[in-house]
């Protein structure tokens, strides 16, 4: 679609510093919505300008479409339990959940869980499915989602186990839409590099805020929803509204119905990233046998070099 990244790494004393540029406007604004924590809360930046979100939200409006809008959904201290779908009740908030992210009728979702559900407790059980629940809903509604890795964070070493453990689970069961927010600012044992801590060991300071903001911007998020007309050979369709299918659970086996399945391949993901079924899709009406009886699997259907991931659960 005639647009490029550039992405410059150089590393300095211990300090990555991060270049981007873009070398072509969108022709249309999309709207974005962001479901997360301190993080995108801006927290640990001074002023609030140097915060990746705000600094996000700036450029889109300055380089990419003046009528591009972000939404902030994300409130300090908030794990995955608080955006769930409403009807998970528990400590869901319903003014800052998935299911209010979807009432803005977005063309797309970031989700930015740096690391309270580790610093909770929560088993990595529950942390996959509750990103998984999220996903699934957002799914229903045709809406993509991007959605960063863990951060480093200065806790337990249990702690910091977690994290590091849902950073590779996150980048193996997303691998087209994660944006990485842990290479170059974690330390080998998972806390946060001094170069980049606030003080608190939570925090991301200034030079950390920027880091994150060109990693969103290198990433495939903006390609993916801006569409050129003038070269609409190289243009990037939004992979989900290409692969029309319906897929759902049924008995012990998945089921595939897709009207258009030529040169269309599956496979089948458990809970924690582990491929237990491929295969070719040979009719409108596919079954898929499942061998285990879990909670939740992913689905992906790959067409030459685009796909689309369906998340499958029983709740």
């Amino acid at each position: 679609m005639g647009k490029f990244f550039l992405l410059l790494i150089v590393s300095i004393a211990g300090t990555i510093i991060e270049s981007s540029a873009q070398s072509q406007a969108c022709s249309h604004p999309f709207s974005l919505v962001i479901l997360g924590s301190s993080t995108s809360a801006g927290a640990g930046a001074s002023p609030s300008d140097s915060a990746y979100v705000k600094r996000f939200s700036k450029y889109l409006q300055d380089s990419v479409n003046s009528g591009c809008i972000v939404t902030n959904l994300a409130v300090g201290g908030y794990n995955t339990r608080k955006i769930q779908p409403a009807w998970f009740g528990g400590s869901v908030d319903t003014a800052k959940n998935i299911d209010k992210a979807l009432s803005l009728n977005p063309d797309a979702l970031l989700i930015n869980m740096p690391s309270n559900d580790a610093a909770s407790g929560f088993t990595l059980s529950e942390q996959k499915a509750n990103f998984l629940r999220v996903m699934a809903k957002a799914d229903s509604f045709n809406v993509p989602v991007w959605i960063t890795t863990t951060q480093p964070r200065n806790l337990s070493a249990a702690g910091r186990d977690s994290l590091t453990h849902m950073k590779n689970w996150i980048m193996a069961t997303f691998p087209d839409s994660y944006i990485d927010f842990w290479t170059g600012i974690a330390a080998a044992d998972g806390s946060i590099l001094a170069a980049y801590n606030s003080g608190d060991g939570v925090h991301l300071n200034n030079a950390g805020h920027r880091i994150l903001f060109n990693r969103v911007i290198s990433s495939n998020l903006i390609d993916s929803l801006c569409t050129d007309t003038e070269d609409t050979a190289t243009s990037i369709v939004v992979p989900m509204k290409q692969l029309a299918a319906q897929v759902y659970l049924q008995n012990r086996q998945v089921v595939i119905e897709m009207p258009e399945y030529s040169d269309c391949t599956y496979t089948v993901y458990n809970l924690n990233g582990i491929k237990i079924r491929e295969g070719k899709i040979s009719a409108s009406r596919t079954l898929v046998p499942l061998p285990i009886q879990d909670q939740m699997y992913l689905l992906r259907i790959n067409k030459g070099n685009i796909s689309r991931t369906f998340k499958l659960s029983k709740f």
